[in-house]
């Protein structure tokens, strides 16, 4: 084995260098070195009688790749916004452009640097603008990184698209969605994406009527079936409840495709499906039951399969939560000896003490304090009344955030991603010795089954929390719906609370 190496080099030398040897490199390697430093090795053998040869040379991602950013003409009539677009450049040959998905205003965007203006005042515009950025950032990264690891044939416009819409989790919206679409043709994309655009307008919502469009999109790949708003049928709907109950055994514990691959290649997924449970395929029915019954008000279609389909109803068990004696447990438990465990407590019981879902306690900033009390507007419902929630701070929640004051915080509170903070709260309640057997209803099965609680906890048990012990205390659910975001006479209210036996013994007393 023979290792030469040499210095620096730039994409044209890459490309030359590359282009005089692909008649005998067998393979070559990308690894990590150090920040934006890569190692690159070539594999070869020059000569039939010898050992392979290997080159290697340390390069820097940015003189491979180059992005550049500009902003669409166009201004978004809702938002004054301009999308952003983006240009690949590879080398002369291999040039690309294509819409990010990304929205901001022209007044607050710098041409010359590349990067969103964002002033030091601690405000929630400034908040959303550095999140914007980091999106910006993060997509520049892996579009760069992935052009490396890709061989240079493959890459494309529909490679860079692909890239994008894997990243953001948005798809790019053609130019028809711009305005209404016409009714009596076959545009289901093109009526989903308006419906998107006019009627969602928490991102969070937008995502998930997303991830709804890619799926129905699989589904009529796998089931051979036009994609066509005027003739989906309730036998249609049938087949993709189905589907979205048995996706997942197309693939296996890896996460490799082992059935219906030319489905996955012409719609890819963005993360490999896991298995649904029977209340998260009817939210699935449910967001498609709200886009056809829009559809059809707005005179798109005249079809509507949902009049013959029913969306069964979703089944909930009795609710589980931690006492306010377990929650204080918590906070006094020395995690000293994990530090970073100790903060993601601080956090899930502050969440313990405001009820808050925790796609809107990942969107506070300090701007959220206003009077010693808790004020925003819920994701899930800023589409349809848009009330600010004020809830004031207990002295617990006091507490956690003086701990974690800064001048130059923007954040309420240091997250981390919702997927480790659901695992450090199992990992907390655990440490804790707060193992108090619990009977929850299998999402899947919808069979009873007893777990200790720390093994069915989540940050969704945090509002749970939060409205189960005021409920034992109060018993008034519209004091306590304002404070949660809850409409007065609430279904859902139910799923949140249920009544101790405390409370119960105190009723028979009053008999």
């Amino acid at each position: 084995m023979f290792i030469f190496y040499a210095d620096n080099i730039r994409s044209h030398q890459f490309s030359l260098r590359l282009t005089k040897m692909h008649n005998f490199v067998n393979r070559f390697f990308i690894h990590k070195f150090v920040g934006r430093k890569h190692f690159l090795i070539f594999e070869f053998a020059p000569f039939e009688d010898w050992d392979y040869v290997y080159i290697c040379t340390i390069f820097n991602l940015e003189t491979m790749a180059t992005i550049k950013f500009s902003l669409s003409n166009k201004e978004r009539s809702d938002t004054n916004e301009h999308e952003i677009l983006l240009r690949l450049s590879i080398d002369r040959q291999h040039v690309f452009r294509a819409k990010t998905g990304l929205y901001v205003n022209k007044k607050s965007w710098d041409e010359k640097n590349q990067k969103i203006i964002v002033s030091r005042m601690r405000t929630m515009e400034n908040a959303a603008k550095n999140k914007l950025q980091g999106d910006i950032d993060a997509l520049k990264n892996t579009i760069i990184s992935e052009a490396l690891s890709t061989p240079i044939s493959t890459i494309n416009k529909d490679w860079l698209v692909g890239i994008i819409q894997k990243l953001t989790g948005r798809v790019v919206m053609s130019s028809t969605c711009s305005t209404m679409p016409n009714s009596g043709k076959n545009n289901f994309v093109d009526s989903l994406e308006y419906f998107i655009k006019v009627q969602c307008k928490s991102k969070r919502r937008a995502d998930h009527f997303h991830c709804m469009m890619r799926m129905v999109k699989r589904f009529c790949v796998y089931a051979c079936i036009s994609l066509d708003i005027n003739t989906l049928s309730s036998d249609h709907l049938i087949q993709f409840e189905n589907f979205l109950q048995i996706e997942h055994t197309f693939f296996d514990s890896n996460g490799k495709c082992i059935k219906h691959a030319k489905v996955y290649e012409k719609e890819p997924c963005i993360t490999t499906p896991q298995r649904r449970g029977i209340n998260a395929v009817n939210e699935i029915m449910r967001r498609l039951r709200t886009f056809f019954n829009w559809a059809v008000k707005n005179k798109l279609t005249e079809n509507n399969p949902f009049l013959v389909y029913k969306v069964p109803t979703c089944v909930y068990g009795t609710p589980y939560f931690l006492t306010s004696e377990e929650r204080d447990e918590l906070f006094a438990f020395d995690f000293s000896s994990r530090p970073a465990l100790s903060i993601q407590r601080d956090i899930f019981v502050f969440q313990s003490n405001v009820g808050m879902r925790v796609g809107d306690l990942y969107e506070l900033t300090t701007a959220n304090i206003v009077n010693d009390a808790l004020e925003y507007v819920a994701n899930k419902t800023k589409d349809e009344s848009g009330q600010t929630i004020r809830v004031p701070l207990s002295l617990q929640a006091k507490e956690i955030l003086s701990r974690y004051q800064s001048c130059d915080q923007v954040e309420l509170l240091p997250f981390i991603s919702i997927q480790k903070y659901n695992k450090a709260i199992k990992e907390m309640l655990r440490l804790a010795g707060i193992d108090r057997v619990v009977t929850v209803l299998n999402p899947t099965t919808r069979v009873e089954e007893q777990h200790p609680i720390w093994e069915v906890a989540s940050s969704h048990m945090a509002r749970r929390n939060f409205i189960g012990n005021l409920y034992n205390k109060t018993q008034d659910p519209n004091a306590i719906g304002s404070m949660t975001g809850h409409v007065e006479g609430s279904r859902a209210f139910a799923r949140y609370r249920s009544i101790d036996d405390k409370v119960k013994k105190s009723l028979i007393d009053m008999l």
